[in-house]
This record gives structure tokens, C-alpha cells and sequence, in this order.
């Protein structure tokens, strides 16, 4: 009897997760064929005219990951990034027009255009650490802007205006700005504490912005 039940329960997950990724598919095909293409390689109809260009999901580099240098993103890190948008860029947030039913059908539809999410199973860093806001953590904190050079791209104030900001390119080919950090509001990770730190540690996939975890 027990056989049984198991039986029926694994096969209504299975109906289940395919009814989730033909609902995720059409959700793509409404949504997001536009800028990403029917093939999840970035390359939709509005794409030519897009800076930055639309993420190529077959390529599985995501810039946006709580996950270390290399690795896949979470299936987290896609919902917040399809909820929230990407800042600074056309990739707009569809939490206040998608259920978050949806956007999870979403997020198991895009893995499906990389075979690597079959594969691995991606571990996030942990983003729990935190320090003070304190002058002497500030003062270190300038420190190490110092020491890790990050004015090279970012600029002494942080404007973004480094001497070496011209010359970057991502793995795209396409040029690269460095982040402008007195505006807050254009942090493409998001501008919380934990959000500053998972991508100083992690880096931005497929771009000079690389990770600080090791170092």
C-alpha cells in the first residue's frame, strides 16, 4: 500500500514540475522572448538596442550570485533577480506583476537552457557577516579600497571615473562601466548591506568585476 501511495505521490510531482515548466515557458514566450530570445541566448528583437545586452542564458555566466566565483547562481538568486530587476539596466522587476508562483515557473524554465543546472548543485557563501558602522570600521574600510585598488576602476571618490574604466570589456566584447558608487540606487545586486558583500565576494560573472572572497 505504502508502494502505491509513493508511486502516485512521485508521479504527481512529476506532472506537477512539467505542468510548472509549460507554464514557465509561456511566461518566457509573453515575457521575456523580447529581450533574451527564444532560445535563451540573448539575442531577441529589441536586443541590438539594450546596453548592457540581455543575459545569454545558455552561457550560464550570472553576474548576480550568492554563489563563489565560477559556480551557478542559486534558484533564489534567479527569483530575486526576476522580482527585483537589475538596476541601471532594462531588465525591469516582475514582482509587483507576477505571483511569485510564476516567477518561480520562471526561474525552473530558464535552467533549462543550461545543462550544467542538471548537473550542479550550486552552494551559496554565507552572507551573514556583518561589522559595525563605526568610524574605525569606515577607516579600515578606506584602507582596503586602497590596498585592493579599486580605484583603478572606480574611481578616489567613487564615481566610477578610475583611470583603467575605459579600457575594461566583458567576455561579451561589450564595454564595461565601472559601477558609479556614490549612487546607490544603481547597484545592480542591490544596495543592502548583504548585497554589497555577496558581490565583493562573489564578483560579477563575465566581467572585470571580479572576486574578493580569496583575497
Amino acid at each position: 500500500m505504502r508502494d502505491a501511495i509513493a508511486l502516485a505521490q512521485q508521479k504527481d510531482s512529476g506532472q506537477k514540475a512539467t505542468q510548472n515548466l509549460q507554464s514557465g515557458q509561456l511566461l518566457y514566450e509573453e515575457k521575456c522572448v523580447h529581450c533574451h530570445g527564444g532560445e535563451g541566448r540573448g539575442d531577441g528583437p529589441v536586443a541590438p538596442f539594450l546596453e548592457p545586452t540581455p543575459r545569454d542564458f545558455t552561457s550560464a555566466q550570472f553576474k548576480i550570485r550568492s554563489t563563489p566565483k565560477g559556480s551557478l547562481p542559486t534558484d533564489r538568486d534567479l527569483f530575486n533577480v526576476i522580482s527585483n530587476g537589475l538596476p541601471g539596466t532594462a531588465m525591469e522587476g516582475w514582482g509587483g506583476v507576477l505571483t511569485e508562483e510564476q516567477r518561480w515557473q520562471l526561474v525552473r524554465y530558464i535552467k533549462t537552457f543550461s545543462q550544467r543546472f542538471a548537473t550542479e548543485s550550486p552552494q551559496p557563501i554565507d552572507l551573514r557577516k556583518n561589522v559595525s558602522l563605526s568610524v574605525k570600521a569606515i577607516a579600515k574600510g578606506e584602507v582596503l579600497y586602497r590596498q585592493m585598488k579599486c580605484f583603478l576602476c572606480h574611481g578616489q571618490e567613487g564615481v566610477g571615473d578610475g583611470p583603467i574604466t575605459v579600457t575594461m570589456r566583458t567576455v561579451w566584447n561589450m564595454p564595461f562601466d565601472a559601477r558609479n558608487l556614490t549612487r546607490g540606487d544603481q547597484y545592480k545586486g542591490g544596495s543592502l548591506t548583504e548585497d554589497i558583500y555577496r558581490t565583493i565576494s562573489t564578483g560579477l560573472a563575465g566581467t572585470p568585476m571580479d572576486a574578493y572572497a580569496d583575497y
